[in-house]
């Protein structure tokens, strides 16, 4: 990877884990994302599976170019059905969608072919019925190391979410017993729940191996878990919760 893409992946990740809330991620995501993938479009948005209701929190790029009321196109996208029934958090659509597919959506014929787009690359991080995910839009297919890096984003964003929405949040971040954790603890505990171990966790947040033990430690003690798949159980069923 060029220097320069280093230093745009360094921006993205800074915006995610320095954002203090939802909005504050929102739009370190838009002014960093253009520096690392090329595109058209970019947009973070939020979607609720239980009314098909869509927000807009943040977009960037050829916006003028969009038509009035695209947002209406964005819960006919074919990419939502597979991630509502597979659970799909990264997405491509030139990967996921045939084209014989897309190409019968009102989402391609009305969106995407009058504005001379091809592909979509982006990560949905779901929480129940509620969702907030990011999108990049734009005239040519999106390759495999940016499809990685994506993936990459992903597990950040969704770490970054757990951390910056509220606790009391009825999307779903809540839980008496991570109420008791500092914001660093409420990190490290989603990389625990990512799979990460120590040292991974250290190498992520740059901080030393037995810092990051130490964190792990107090987190189960808060806690009250018996061991990192107990902890990582709470955190999951506590993002499940409405």
């Amino acid at each position: 990877m060029p220097s320069a893409s280093y230093r745009a992946l360094h921006d993205v990740l800074l915006a995610l884990h320095e954002a203090r809330d939802r909005r504050e991620l929102s739009t370190g995501l838009i002014c960093t994302l253009p520096g690392l993938f090329k595109g058209q479009f970019y947009s973070v948005d939020e979607l609720d599976f239980s009314n098909s209701s869509h927000e807009l929190l943040a977009d960037a790029g050829e916006t003028d170019k969009m038509p009035d009321g695209w947002q209406v196109f964005i819960g006919t996208n074919p990419i939502i059905p597979l991630i509502q029934t597979h659970g799909l958090e990264g997405f491509c659509l030139s990967r996921d969608i045939s084209s014989l597919a897309l190409v019968r959506t009102d989402f391609f014929n009305l969106l995407y072919r009058p504005l001379g787009l091809r592909d979509q690359l982006g990560v949905l991080i779901r929480c129940g019925d509620r969702a907030v995910g990011l999108a990049i839009n734009r005239d040519r297919p999106f390759q495999e190391d940016e499809r990685d890096l994506m993936d990459l984003i992903g597990a950040h964003l969704k770490v970054a979410l757990g951390r910056c929405l509220p606790l009391s949040n009825a999307e779903g971040f809540e839980g008496e017993a991570m109420a008791r954790l500092t914001t660093r603890e409420r990190e490290v505990l989603g990389w625990i729940a990512a799979g990460k171990r120590d040292r991974e966790i250290a190498i992520i947040l740059g901080i030393a191996a037995g810092t990051a033990r130490k964190h792990v430690e107090n987190v189960l003690k808060k806690m009250a878990a018996e061991n990192r798949t107990a902890a990582a159980a709470m955190y999951h069923e506590a993002k499940g919760k409405k």
